[in-house]
């Protein structure tokens, strides 16, 4: 999916690098044999009419962007100028730079900033990521080097850049009944599926143990060949369950074996390989569990449900936590604190400077969500933009990577629209979500998930049996790990280095060089200015950073700040009126 944009403004001439596969989630646009543009990602917008586009005004095009549905981002060339539509949720992150006359614009930050001069890593951003495992908006690891807002118009122009939103995750005026949101996402859900997988021969569903993939079976369009796979580190409880669960939808389900040490292992090539600031720690999907991809031509899953249409990242929540017999409660309408972000009682370890420089970062993308969302500007913290700003959305933008067209219908674009407006109220306790898909679940809505929950059965008689369940796999695991003792695998979705695991010393991932070059940074930054005390800090979030570091180290070699990506292997030559 990857591209890169170089524009001389000066000279009028614009050279395009582009990934391997083009044709697929990245797209040149056409107009009587003549290049207009490129698309990535996909949407219910035809190339036909995304190439009126440039030449369209731009109050036109807001009002067809404002109704798309899907992930995508537009580029459209001309004489003078680049410009950018970004879909509503800013879903697939676009950079940008300037260096003089010469602007650069792409899919990977890295490779951005090499061209554009080769931009250094801003340190500000360094230490953002390292504490969140994401760079504030707008900012990226490099100096100069900006993401593209997303619900936006964006003009690049020898001047400089200027962009107009054609909207926002605005809070709703008036609220509607719970079964009326529900049933508005039940049909979103139901119609991209269909529109997305219409005339596709082969399906893969990335089917877990977990209730949101189960949701989507039974809203599955006829006609393509669909394949239930699941990866996990062998026959354990999360694919037992995904059995079970997938068998009474009526289905098998394949296992994708994930080998030992899957997420501590290739951080070089995995930051390398879809680029600067993105978290590795969220690629299922890599090296041997590509399998899960096979000849199919789209991969369908059920990403962003937790996060925009649950609980998850609202802070105004009583009872959240996933032991206890009470049900959640909303303790306030307002959600105004940061969720999912390093407060700044978390942010000790860095020196003072940079405490205040990231905090106040995040200070001004706070004050400018608190402008159309002054009751849950804290719960949208991390979801607006979604692109390479949530926790855990790099995992989407890994999985395009590989060709086949990803259908994640929670987060397209028509449901993070309706996302902003449904009230917090409803999205407590599972209330929206049970509403809108419980139905559909049918027996399999009695398996129950990784967490212990069982679906079918909700409020306090839920919350009492999922603790009962838990309770017992806790003391059932324990057992297991004393018998099996280093043969023990998790018996969860993901693998026991999924959020961190032991760095002795970065050169046993990084080599040398490059961990030299990280402990000079890491001196610069913390705040005991030593990169030996950093790494001997214990605890979970001291092995979190250790390993959010290791993804910037991999970003150095020996003779530069920046390592080219090899991936980019066509190049163009285009101005306004090239065939």
């Amino acid at each position: 999916m990857d591209f890169c944009i170089a524009i001389d403004f000066s000279g009028v001439n614009i050279t395009v690098d582009s990934s391997s596969d083009e044709g697929k989630t990245t797209r040149f646009l056409y107009d009587k044999g003549r290049v207009l543009g490129l698309v990535v990602g996909h949407s219910d917008i035809s190339d036909k009419e995304l190439a009126g586009w440039s030449e369209a005004s731009a109050d036109m095009i807001s009002s067809r962007a404002i109704t798309a549905d899907g992930n995508f981002i537009c580029v459209f060339w001309g004489a003078n100028t680049l410009r950018v539509v970004t879909d509503s949720s800013g879903s697939i992150p676009l950079y940008y730079a300037y260096e003089g006359a010469i602007a650069a614009l792409g899919t990977t930050a890295n490779e951005v900033a090499r061209k554009a001069g080769g931009k250094p890593l801003d340190t500000v951003s360094v230490a953002d990521f390292m504490q969140n495992g994401a760079v504030c908006h707008p900012f990226s690891l490099y100096e100069g080097v900006r993401v593209c807002p997303p619900g936006a118009i964006t003009v690049l122009a020898k001047e400089g850049m200027q962009f107009a939103h054609y909207w926002l995750p605005e809070e709703a005026v008036e609220e509607e009944e719970l079964a009326e949101y529900a049933d508005s996402l039940k049909q979103n859900v139901s119609t991209w599926l269909t529109a997305s997988l219409a005339e596709t021969a082969k399906v893969t569903v990335m089917f877990s143990g977990g209730e949101d993939s189960r949701a989507l079976i039974n809203l599955l369009p006829a006609g393509p060949e669909y394949q239930l796979k699941t990866i996990v580190d062998g026959v354990n409880r999360e694919y037992r369950l995904a059995q079970r669960s997938a068998r009474k939808l009526g289905y098998p389900v394949k296992l994708i074996e994930r080998p030992m040490g899957h997420y501590s292992q290739d951080i070089v090539e995995k930051v390398l390989w879809a680029g600067a600031g993105l978290d590795v720690r969220h690629y299922h999907i890599f090296n041997k569990t590509a399998d899960i991809v096979g000849d199919s031509a789209a991969l369908v899953g059920g990403l962003g449900s937790d996060k925009l249409f649950k609980s998850l990242f609202m802070n105004n929540v009583g009872n959240k936590q996933k032991t206890g017999f009470l049900p959640e409660t909303l303790l306030s309408e307002y959600g105004l604190v940061p969720t999912n972000i390093g407060l700044p009682k978390d942010l000790g370890w860095l020196n003072q400077p940079l405490q205040d420089a990231v905090w106040q970062r995040r200070t001004a993308h706070h004050e400018k969500i608190l402008t159309f969302r002054p009751r849950t500007a804290g719960n949208w913290h991390t979801l607006w933009p979604l692109g390479w700003h949530s926790p855990g959305h790099s995992q989407f933008l890994n999985n395009m990577r590989f060709g086949p067209r990803v259908v994640e219908p929670f987060i397209a674009s028509r449901n993070y629209r309706l996302a902003a407006r449904i009230p917090e109220k409803y999205k407590i306790d599972r209330k929206l979500f049970n509403a809108a898909f419980l139905p559909l679940m049918g027996a399999a809505s009695w398996v129950p998930t990784t967490s212990g929950r069982v679906p079918a059965i909700t409020g306090v008689n839920g919350r009492a049996v999922q603790f009962c369940i838990k309770s017992w796999r806790v003391m059932l695991d324990e057992l297991l790990k004393y018998i099996s003792k280093e043969k023990y695998i998790s018996q969860g979705p993901w693998g026991n280095d999924h959020k961190y695991f032991l760095v002795k010393s970065p050169e046993d991932v990084l080599g040398k060089e490059r961990a030299d070059m990280l402990n000079d940074l890491i001196g610069k930054i913390t705040i005991g200015k030593s990169a030996e005390l950093f790494w001997q800090q214990s605890g979970k979030s001291a092995q979190e950073r250790k390993v959010l570091s290791l993804q910037v180290g991999a970003l150095f070699n020996a003779s530069s700040n920046l390592l080219r990506n090899e991936k980019f292997s066509q190049s163009f030559r285009l101005s306004a009126d090239t065939t």
